[in-house]
């Protein structure tokens, strides 16, 4: 409602006869600019996706809270991650956070992943079902092996490569590298399950 707006400016702004439909857009003030908080919030909000990733790939419940270890290898970063706990712990799901000061303090038995120089570890303790885990991620792992090798015949391809525009050759190429990215990921994971899996049975 325009003549909402027009009374609001000329109340709190102090103006006189003229109109907010005639004034230039505000200009920011760069002196007010954090470009450090920017940049740390930027690797908050990265860490938080990171362990949101985590808990996808594990099939952890989305209301089910977690313990999650965080570790890097530098004193600035920690105290981030420690001023900015309670964000991580809520906008992640964990029941319990812990910033690591030695790889000493995480448990032997956990999947990782790495995000903005920040290693993050999910005790295999706080997963279900870890056959079952197993089971669903070695069919994942086949189904992005024939992706990926799917592609690489594509870009194998001589006739493919002399008549595709550019772009489509580069989407297929980042493509092929985000599945074997994937690939690699999904293996390390399956290391750490099966590990556990066999320490099982052997405790038996």
């Amino acid at each position: 409602m325009p003549f909402i707006t027009e009374e609001l400016w000329h109340m709190f702004a102090g103006h006189g006869e003229g109109s907010i439909s005639r004034e230039s857009w505000p200009a920011a003030e760069q002196e007010l600019v954090d470009e450090t908080a920017e940049a740390g919030i930027q690797i908050i909000f990265e860490i938080i996706k990171g362990i949101r990733s985590l808990r996808s790939d594990m099939s952890l419940p989305p209301k089910k809270k977690a313990k999650v270890y965080l570790h890097t290898e530098s004193s600035s970063l920690n105290g981030l991650l420690a001023g900015e706990a309670d964000m991580l712990k809520n906008l992640s799901v964990l029941s319990d956070l812990i910033i690591a000061e030695g790889r000493e303090q995480i448990p032997r038995m956990a999947v990782s992943t790495v995000v903005s120089r920040c290693q993050i570890f999910l005790p295999i303790e706080e997963l279900e079902d870890i056959e079952k885990l197993v089971e669903r991620m070695e069919h994942e792992l086949e189904r992005v092996k024939k992706e990926v090798d799917s592609t690489e015949k594509k870009l194998s391809n001589e006739s493919f490569l002399k008549n595709a525009p550019v772009e489509i050759i580069q989407a297929e190429k980042e493509r092929e590298q985000a599945g074997k990215n994937h690939f690699e990921k999904i293996r390390k994971h399956l290391d750490v399950l099966k590990k556990v899996i066999v320490s099982d049975v052997e405790a038996r």
